[in-house]
């Protein structure tokens, strides 16, 4: 092997290893992101015409984790229902949600 080619290889070498290295990263952000969808999607919700609720809920996905805090209210009729949460996980993301439904 001669030099230009040792210097080419010690090159893509040191390109495959940044591409690695940006990949288990954004894997982590990515395991973050499904750890917080979990946590709010396990956060109690109203169930009493009238009423508000404050709740929490947790989730972990392949390593990575996350808190949830989301509040929902009921209608009086208990017709209409609207629902808000947030997550933060271990990779310092934030989620964000809210949602509204009618039911007859």
């Amino acid at each position: 092997m001669n030099n230009t080619d040792a210097a080419n290889k010690r090159y893509v070498d040191n390109a495959v290893g940044s591409v690695r290295n940006d990949l288990r990263k954004t894997e982590k952000k990515l395991r973050g992101g499904v750890a917080g969808a979990t946590a709010m999607a396990n956060i109690p919700q109203v169930t009493q015409p009238g009423k508000l609720m404050v709740g929490a809920g947790i989730g972990n996905y392949k390593g990575q984790s996350a808190v949830a805090v989301g509040l929902s209210k009921s209608s009086d009729n208990n017709r209409v229902i609207f629902k808000m949460s947030g997550s933060a996980t271990t990779q310092g993301d934030y989620n964000i949600g809210a949602g509204i439904g009618y039911q007859w």
